[in-house]
Formats: C-alpha cells, sequence, structure tokens
C-alpha cells in the first residue's frame, strides 16, 4: 500500500479497503485481524504519504465471500470495520468532526 500511495501521493482521493490474505484468495472485511492489512499501518500511510486535500474511504463488501455472506452478517461486519478504522485513526492523531462525518489531524 505505501508504494502506491507514494507513486500516486497527490492523485489518491479514494481508497477501498477490504483485507484479503497473502495469495489474494480469500477476502474479509476491513481491519478486522483476519488478513494482511495493518490498520494502525493503513492510518500512518494516509496521514504520513498522501498529499491530497481530502481522502475518501470506501468499506468494500468482501469479494469472494461477500456472495455468501447474508445482508445481516455483510452490515454487522460493515459496522464492525467502521469502529475498528474509527480506533485507528483516533490512534494515529486524528479527531473525527461526526457533523461532517469527516476526521482532522490534530
Amino acid at each position: 500500500l505505501r508504494s502506491w500511495c507514494k507513486a500516486f501521493a497527490s492523485r489518491m482521493p479514494e481508497i477501498h479497503l477490504k483485507d484479503t490474505d497473502e495469495q489474494a484468495m480469500a477476502t474479509w472485511h476491513f481491519g478486522t485481524g483476519q488478513g494482511i492489512i495493518d490498520r494502525d499501518h493503513f492510518v500512518a500511510t494516509v496521514r504520513d504519504v498522501l498529499t491530497v486535500p481530502d481522502v475518501w474511504l470506501f468499506i468494500e463488501v468482501p469479494g469472494k465471500r461477500g456472495r455468501l455472506l447474508a445482508e445481516d452478517e455483510n452490515i454487522e461486519g460493515h459496522k464492525q470495520s467502521i469502529g475498528l478504522l474509527k480506533k485507528a485513526f483516533e490512534a494515529g492523531g486524528y479527531r473525527e468532526i461526526e457533523s461532517e462525518g469527516s476526521w482532522v489531524i490534530e
């Protein structure tokens, strides 16, 4: 991820998030710790590397498994991902502006 962010630091305004295994054979909701993506490393990369003024994050339904999961299970997985991502952003020095649905660096 860091390499992609460095290569496109000024042109990467949106990131789609889901987790995967090393072979990209299975995917999970982002941030649950089931795959290889480290939440804290992700937040540090966004904070320290990207130079765009705003970054939009989209939490994706796990691709290969998403077709097999019930809708309610996917909704709960998204809620968990959002909560974990919020904790990672707080730990990374960000503050949430709830009225705007955004985060700013402290």
